[in-house]
């Protein structure tokens, strides 16, 4: 990673596999599972990104959330430990 900006195989390992979008208009459920430097995500109960690992991911820090040139609202945003 250089500048924020993570190598193709780490940006390809993070497109989603799948598109488990409700209809515009509805809410999505997105969940992030994060153990250790392993992340999962789960969209409408589906997978759509395998178990991917970030090896510089810090332990703790702060959590960004970010949509390309969308409108957007987020809502019910819960983090806790596992």
């Amino acid at each position: 990673r250089q500048n924020g900006i993570y190598d193709a195989e780490t940006r390809k390992s993070a497109t989603p596999i799948l598109r488990a979008d409700n209809a515009t208009g509805e809410w999505n459920r997105l969940e992030i599972s994060v153990i250790g430097k392993s992340i999962k995500v789960l969209l409408n109960g589906k997978q759509v990104v395998q178990d991917i690992t970030l090896v510089d991911l810090p332990e703790r820090g702060p959590i960004g959330v970010q949509m390309p040139d969308l409108p957007i609202e987020f809502a019910n945003i819960y983090i806790h430990e596992l």
